[in-house]
């Protein structure tokens, strides 16, 4: 009971962080006004999965959305469908994967060090930052963290109904980032290394949890087959996708960007990979594997963000835990240590995304949307963030190289600084200006 108590603390208070980072940047990005997107699209049918009414440049597949992976939107549209705000969902759901955190390492290691690996990672800057953002980043990592609590429970405790119900889970995760693909292959190598024989393979219960894991992917298989005729056509559309936008990175990013997106918890999680690799226990190994897995496939990818490797954040969160449990003599001293270092990068980056974001130039932006709200219903919206107005307007959205197309209903055009130079073969002499500020217009268009 205690242990339960101690996960509902750590849920809460990584849920009040989660919900500080909603608020402290006031303008979504472009991804997270896809997802919504998509989730509003789904809230009206939940078999539309697709770009109406925005854009997202899909250049292999055009109009195609199997690149994006599902879990998320279909969450979004569940919020859209209750009325509640669609902002919580992700920091409900990186707040639900500290407390599986602390579940599991308590389990396989014992309670201080799940304290610590949660307290880690709920305070992680990366993960704390990406919990309040409508992305699969921290969802994936929250997935991962219930995977690893799951498998635990399963495959180290041998409780059977776990085995099965981790394979669901494991289908979930690939839906929440189709990234995940790999996991299965980094399982099965845990499983090798820790028996040191196939043995484990006569377990029913493992080809039970397989039957779970293909069950739970079998729409989203359909779906590839219909729409670009074969099972695996999402995950082809999404390692095309990996060339669109961003260029590519070397492969020492990670290493190059590591201590300002996972602080003093990092370091630590470096100096506990090395005791890991000396103290070859089944709970070291399988967050050193997870780890490994989670870093490989990252660096492959040719464009690179530190929110990728979020996936591997509960990895890095448990190997700092041991490597603070393992400080001699003084362990509590040095976790409280890596926690007031953590704390700090992180308050510290909020208030410089904070700092960044709240701009004369994004309030007036804001301004703008609040006109185009009142527009009507069946109005189409033109401009350079096209799922970013449709975030907030609900209204189509379609970007500016579309401007000429004949539409049913009114038709606006949104300027902004970022349209400098453009505005005028955007709009014709018949156009209205109905609102503006200093750095954003909003015309009336006779199209």
């Amino acid at each position: 009971m205690k242990e339960m108590h101690a996960a509902a603390l750590l849920f809460i208070a990584s849920l009040a962080i989660n919900l500080i980072s909603t608020v402290i940047e006031p303008v979504v990005w472009w991804d997270e006004g896809v997802y919504s997107g998509l989730g509003m699209n789904l809230a009206s049918d939940p078999l539309d999965y697709s770009f109406k009414h925005f854009e997202d440049f899909s250049y292999d597949w055009p109009g195609k959305a199997g690149y994006k992976a599902p879990l998320l939107p279909y969450m979004l549209a569940g919020a859209y469908v209750l009325n509640v705000p669609v902002t919580i969902v992700v920091p409900l759901i990186a707040a639900t994967g500290v407390a599986a955190l602390y579940l599991f390492m308590s389990r396989a290691i014992n309670r201080r060090t799940g304290l610590w690996a949660a307290t880690f990672l709920l305070l992680m800057p990366l993960f704390a930052y990406f919990s309040g953002k409508m992305l699969t980043d921290s969802l994936a990592a929250a997935m991962g963290a219930i995977l690893l609590l799951f498998f635990w429970k399963g495959f180290e405790e041998g409780d059977s109904k776990f085995k099965v119900v981790g394979g669901a889970v494991l289908g979930l995760a690939v839906l929440a980032r189709l990234t995940f693909i790999w996991v299965p292959a980094i399982l099965l190598a845990y499983m090798l290394v820790r028996h040191r024989n196939m043995k484990f393979l006569r377990d029913r219960w493992l080809w039970m949890a397989l039957l779970a894991f293909l069950l739970v992917l079998t729409p989203w298989l359909y779906y590839g087959f219909i729409e670009y005729g074969t099972p695996l056509g999402p995950l082809i559309h999404s390692s095309r996708a990996m060339y669109y936008w961003g260029g590519t990175q070397p492969a020492t990013f990670y290493f190059e960007h590591w201590p300002e997106s996972f602080a003093a918890v990092g370091i630590a999680a470096l100096f506990g990979a090395a005791i890991a690799l000396r103290k070859r226990n089944p709970a070291n190994l399988l967050l050193l594997f997870w780890l490994i897995g989670a870093l490989g496939f990252s660096m492959l990818m040719p464009h690179k963000e530190m929110r990728f490797l979020l996936i591997g954040a509960p990895a890095i969160a448990g190997l700092a835990a041991i490597a603070v449990e393992s400080v001699p003599r003084r362990p509590v001293l040095a976790g409280i240590l890596v926690l007031l270092l953590t704390a700090g990068t992180l308050t510290a980056w909020f208030w410089q995304a904070a700092v960044n974001a709240n701009t004369p130039e994004n309030a007036c932006f804001l301004k703008a949307i609040d006109y185009l709200k009142g527009t009507e219903n069946d109005t189409v919206i033109y401009s350079r963030n096209s799922p970013v107005i449709y975030h907030y307007t609900h209204r189509e959205s379609l970007p500016v190289g579309e401007i000429q197309h004949a539409v049913d209903g009114p038709a606006y055009y949104l300027w902004t600084k970022a349209d400098i130079g453009t505005k005028a073969d955007n709009i014709n002499n018949d156009s209205t200006l109905m609102w503006s500020c200093e750095s954003a217009e909003v015309w009336k268009l006779n199209l």
